[in-house]
């Protein structure tokens, strides 16, 4: 005797990729003068003519630096994750927010990075930092170029590896690093500073919900654990 479950929700919306923060994460391709009046429209935090020359002199030919004031998305075939990866959902990640001062928060972010071994290559009137770190996984000469950027009261940031090193395969134990260690790494350091990912604007209307039909073999006790687990639904028992 089986028990068939069927966990009853709403149909599932459009899949749209990947979804876009309320940030001013994303890189925008314009000229200046129709970037400043693209940003003015929305309401975007923009920057001063100053701080526009500085923001294009960060760029390098390396692939490093900012354009049009903010970080670059993810180019190439090389590891990388960032706050502008819009188009490429597996390499995307939300900004960050941050509780305390920008300054206390600037000072945090520094000593944190300091401290895990990464070397601050450049740092940028309190808003910007371009450090350098060793590839999880790689010898001492293989870098990753870590960039963050705070606009506003939130912080975007591009961790990208110089040189491809595939990740290690699926495991179980203790220790063993699983998936993307780009992403893993700047996860390990959103936690140790105590910061916290920002919704998308769809995580903040509702995670997409939809109907999926799970079997149960063993005894009705633990489909009651499911029950508890995913709320209310209806059984229907089968052979």
């Amino acid at each position: 005797m089986a028990i068939k479950s069927f966990i009853r929700m709403p149909p599932p919306g459009p899949i749209m990729h990947p979804p876009h923060p309320s940030s001013s994460c994303s890189t925008i391709s314009f000229p200046r003068r129709a970037f400043m009046s693209f940003g003015l429209s929305l309401g975007f935090t923009l920057f001063t003519d100053g701080q526009f020359q500085d923001a294009q002199a960060l760029v390098e030919d390396d692939g490093v630096g900012l354009v049009n004031g903010q970080l670059r998305s993810c180019e190439g075939g090389t590891p990388c994750v960032s706050t502008s990866a819009f188009r490429s959902p597996s390499r995307f990640m939300p900004p960050w927010s941050y509780l305390n001062s920008k300054e206390s928060a600037f000072v945090d972010l520094l000593k944190t990075l300091e401290r895990m071994g990464a070397k601050i290559v450049e740092t940028d009137d309190d808003r910007y930092v371009y450090a350098t770190m060793s590839s999880p996984g790689g010898t001492e000469n293989d870098v990753d170029d870590l960039e963050f950027l705070f606009v506003g009261n939130q912080v975007c940031f591009r961790s990208r590896s110089r040189k491809s090193i595939p990740d290690p395969p699926f495991c179980w134990w203790p220790g063993c690093i699983n998936g993307p260690r780009n992403r893993q790494r700047m996860e390990a350091l959103r936690d140790e500073l105590g910061w916290i990912p920002m919704e998308t604007d769809e995580e903040k209307k509702g995670k997409l919900n939809f109907s999926v039909p799970v079997l149960f073999t063993n005894t009705e006790t633990e489909a009651d654990i499911i029950v508890q687990q995913h709320g209310d639904k209806s059984f229907e028992d089968g052979s």
